[in-house]
Order: structure tokens, then C-alpha cells, then sequence
């Protein structure tokens, strides 16, 4: 078994993370509640952190308002199709000082819990 980087790596390169929230009404809901609660606390001129930017559903949501996003991803393939959409963002190996970052940024999108299941022989102790 891989660390965990490979082990999610290899995963979303078999998962089409671009359809994720539209595919059907209940993911749909995902992006909806999240900007509606998002959208509360945003004001003109805010910076936004999105952690786990996916291939930037909110990163261009949020883009074409008006805001300035910075973008995290750390799967290589989500990452380039972020790019391809001509977007500035950083990758995880310019992030691992993310905490640096927070004093720029006004509200944090976190969208980094990946759903990958990982399977692990666990000993009981006796």
C-alpha cells in the first residue's frame, strides 16, 4: 500500500471530480448550501481560500463574482484541469505553509475530505 498521497492520487485519476456537484440534484445541494452559507459572510473585496479546490467549482464561482480566490489542490490531475481553466492557483507543494496564508484571507472554503476508502489491517491487541 502507498502513502496516503499515491493512494488518493490513484483514486481520483479513476474520478471525474469536474461532474461532481452537478451530476444529480444531491450533489447539486452540496454547492448550493455551501455558497448560500459562504455568500453570508462575504463582503465586496473579500479573500477567499479554497483547500481541496477540486477542479475549481468554487474557485470559479467566486471568481467570476468579483473575489480574489486562492486556490489549494493536491491531486495532480484536478490540479491541471484547474489550470487548463486559465486560473492562478497554488499546489500542494507551494502550500505546505498554508498557515502563512490565512492573514490574507477573509473566509476559507475547506473542501478537502476526500472519499476515498482505505483499507487497513488493524491488530487487536489480546
Amino acid at each position: 500500500m502507498g502513502n496516503v498521497r499515491e493512494i488518493l492520487e490513484n483514486y481520483y485519476n479513476n474520478y471525474d471530480e469536474e461532474a461532481r456537484l452537478v451530476r444529480d440534484k444531491t450533489h447539486t445541494i452540496e454547492f448550493i448550501t455551501t455558497t448560500k452559507f459562504a455568500d453570508k459572510y462575504l463582503k465586496n473585496g473579500d479573500r477567499i481560500l479554497e483547500i481541496g479546490a477540486g477542479t475549481g467549482r468554487y474557485t470559479i464561482h467566486y471568481a467570476k463574482k468579483g473575489f480574489k480566490v486562492d486556490a489549494v489542490e493536491l491531486i495532480k490531475k484536478n490540479l491541471d484541469i484547474l489550470k487548463s481553466k486559465g486560473l492562478i492557483i497554488n499546489d500542494y507543494d507551494k502550500a505546505k505553509d498554508i498557515w502563512m496564508v490565512d492573514e490574507r484571507s477573509d473566509i476559507f472554503i475547506v473542501s478537502f475530505i476526500y472519499r476515498v476508502p482505505i483499507r487497513k489491517k488493524v491488530r487487536r491487541r489480546r
